[in-house]
């Protein structure tokens, strides 16, 4: 996927309301780099949520959420 389709993949994730994490994105659309795109959504003008969760293994990771 290109960067584009990856940013627009997420957008649509999140206006349909799911929480997205790193390893969500590489699933969903083999983004690897899931808080860059986050980023570029953000300067584009989309309200994106940010927090720290912690894994069953003790490994803290970004969600993002629509805001």
């Amino acid at each position: 996927m290109t960067t584009k389709s990856q940013s627009a993949w997420i957008h649509l994730q999140l206006i349909a309301g799911r929480k997205l994490t790193h390893k969500d994105a590489e699933r969903g659309c083999n983004c690897s780099r899931l808080a860059a795109r986050v980023f570029e959504l953000r300067q584009r003008g989309y309200r994106i949520k940010s927090r720290l969760i912690e894994l069953r293994n003790g490994k803290r990771v970004a969600e993002y959420s629509k805001d």
